[in-house]
């Protein structure tokens, strides 16, 4: 699938917004160990963001960015539990989906304790 322009512009700001996010964020955080988790968990979610556009532009069949920021989650999470299948030239993507929620879910149980 082609990403248009517009597309890459939307990825590239939030991608800038995110950075001085975690920038102006980290100084709120107090134990040393836990700023090294969330710049970790935070430099984790940039690739995941990507995967996340991929895995939603399969599932609704669209190459729109603002899918990205919609908050449309019935056929993902079908497709998440294998509800509802995709062809499968898409395993590999929804796999790698899948692993990286489960990511988010160690650092989220991590970051807690």
């Amino acid at each position: 699938m082609e990403r248009s322009l517009k597309s890459k512009l939307v990825t590239t700001f939030f991608l800038v917004f995110s950075i001085f996010a975690i920038l102006f964020l980290i100084t709120e955080i107090e134990p040393l160990w836990k700023k090294v988790v969330f710049v970790v968990f935070s430099l984790y979610t940039i690739p995941f963001m990507k995967l996340r556009y991929e895995f939603r532009s399969i599932v609704y069949e669209t190459d729109d960015w603002k899918i990205n920021i919609k908050p449309v989650f019935f056929k993902e999470i079908q497709v998440l539990f294998s509800i509802k299948s995709l062809e499968s030239q898409f395993d590999k993507v929804v796999m790698k989906y899948r692993l990286y929620l489960i990511g988010y879910l160690l650092f989220v149980l991590i970051f807690l304790i």
